[in-house]
């Protein structure tokens, strides 16, 4: 039996009944009577098989995938670069600028806390002079950016944010998401830089109008994508970013791409690319061109979090959870698969059940009475909590709950629709010992910003979107940091928000396969 190949196709003469190769995943031609295959993965354990020339294609398969591996993993660097009196990079953070220096176009995805916005703030200083740079990233992140350009840039130059209908025109400009249409023609008649896109998951939707105006721009030294969340989470939502990084290769074809990778097919009415498929070949595909990502425990010693589910007692909340039941009852299956996959098709589809369409509608009525009936039940948790420590970090979903419960605990508090200079304010009393408790909305405060004060964080509702879950969680996380967070999901049992925190649990795996190393190196 020898396996030999042409182009990038590997063939065997086994025979038909060959147990191995088809437990390989290989395909059998009856009418070239040979085994076939285009995935070299598949072919890497017959080495021994292969004839000259085709073992020495998987050799050198296997020393370009550890250099590339290597390169996107690195934690040290011989980088030289200059920094402002007293501040030091860390030597991954130089890795990570050398990675993003040897490219034009990257995507940073280090996990949240490893400082994406040092590594970005070094590329500017490599090139000893003032540079014209722009950042867009959600409205919390605004004012954290333009703190950390006074900080970290080496060159003076002027730096603000756009509020509003209002531009300050400085050469390092900061703009949120939400308002970067009002911009884009000033945007666009800029000879920017470097541009950078921060939480760039937010783009992964190629319809939005955000994402429309804001891939149009582009810098003349660097485009930069930074997100450490976990929210690809099906690899159609990487294409916006792969189309403009790698556009030679991996971005060329969509159609190519979704075959590949997204598992793609027909329905019977369209294209459905949902799924996902070779996640392992899209990571190092995307390592070995454009991707660095780093996990915590790539670059120090990891202290996984304490993740507790309190089961709260249901007793007086029985026929909330009955109602609860049946009005999702039909489509509980279904429901809790999109939210493993985070199928934004089906999710829309489900979103009276959140709340985020339909304040009215039969689930988010009564998941909306079921969070206020836990309140009490909640700040005797948080109450408990605070008799031995000094700081609570809380997350709610309703403003309403929200704001109970700040009221509740004398908090700080960020439950959405504050302006920059109001959430400012709300995060300073915290940071700074007025306030011992903050309280936030999820999407308000769960991206963009450090809390890192304190080491307890506890849930008081649970996101429908588990990935906005993984971004609440990771604003407590510092690198400095010797002792483990803990994070608190206080769910009421039997409820439907029991079963999310269930799923919460078994989620992972599927991303990892796309993003996490682990998976090239076995």
């Amino acid at each position: 039996m020898t396996v030999t190949s042409v182009s990038n196709t590997y063939y065997c003469d086994a025979p038909e009944t060959d147990e191995t190769l088809k437990g390989l995943g290989w395909r059998f031609l009856r009418v070239k009577r040979l085994w076939m295959t285009a995935n070299i993965q598949r072919v890497l354990s017959l080495r021994d098989r292969c004839d000259a020339a085709t073992g020495a294609k998987l050799d050198a398969w296997k020393e370009a995938r550890a250099l590339a591996i290597s390169a996107s993993v690195a934690a040290t660097s011989n980088l030289s670069l200059a920094s402002p009196p007293g501040r030091n990079y860390r030597p991954y953070q130089l890795a990570g600028t050398e990675f993003m220096l040897s490219r034009r176009r990257t995507l940073n995805a280090d996990v949240p806390r490893l400082g994406k916005t040092i590594q970005t703030l070094g590329v500017a200083n490599h090139y000893g002079r003032p540079l014209k740079i722009l950042v867009l990233c959600p409205a919390v992140a605004k004012s954290n950016w333009c703190a950390e350009a006074r900080l970290w840039l080496i060159d003076k130059t002027t730096i603000g944010y756009c509020e509003g209908d209002k531009n300050p025109k400085t050469d390092f400009l900061v703009c949120n998401y939400d308002i970067v249409t009002r911009h884009i023609n000033y945007f666009k008649s800029q000879p920017w830089d470097i541009v950078v896109f921060d939480e760039a998951h937010m783009l992964k939707n190629p319809k939005a109008q955000r994402t429309k105006a804001s891939l149009k721009l582009d810098g003349a030294l660097h485009t930069l994508f930074l997100t450490g969340t976990p929210a690809f989470t099906r690899p159609i939502d990487l294409w916006p970013i792969v189309e403009i990084c790698d556009p030679d290769r991996l971005g060329r074809k969509w159609m190519s791409f979704i075959r590949r990778y997204c598992d793609a097919h027909r329905n019977g009415f369209a294209w459905d690319y949902s799924g996902s498929s070779n996640e392992t070949e899209l990571q190092f595909k995307m390592r070995s061109t454009f991707m660095i990502r780093r996990e915590k425990s790539d670059v120090m010693v990891e202290i996984p979090p304490n993740r507790n589910t309190i089961l709260l007692p249901k007793k007086g909340l029985e026929g909330l959870i009955k109602r609860e039941r049946n009005a999702v009852q039909s489509n509980l299956a279904a429901l809790l698969d999109s939210l493993k996959l985070e199928n934004p098709d089906a999710i829309e589809a489900f979103a009276e059940f959140d709340g985020r369409l339909d304040l009215s509608g039969p689930i988010a009525t009564v998941r909306r009475e079921l969070a206020i009936a836990k309140i009490p039940l909640v700040l005797e948790h948080c109450r408990t909590i605070l008799e031995t420590t000094d700081k609570l970090v809380v997350f709610a979903h309703h403003r309403d709950v929200t704001l109970s419960l700040a009221q509740g605990l004398d908090a700080a508090c960020i439950p959405g629709g504050l302006t920059t200079t109001q959430r400012d304010v709300q995060l300073r009393d915290f940071k700074e010992g007025r306030k011992r408790v903050i309280v936030g909305n999820m999407t308000s405060m769960g991206t963009a910003i450090s809390l890192k004060e304190a080491d307890i964080m506890v849930f008081a509702e649970l996101s429908w979107i588990p990935s906005e879950i993984d971004q609440c969680e990771e604003r407590i996380w510092d690198m400095e940091k010797t002792e483990a967070v803990s994070i608190d999901r206080l769910v009421v049992e039997d409820s439907l928000e029991a079963d999310i925190a269930a799923l919460l649990e078994t989620r992972q795996a599927s991303i990892d396969r796309m993003m996490s190393v682990r998976h090239l190196r076995n």
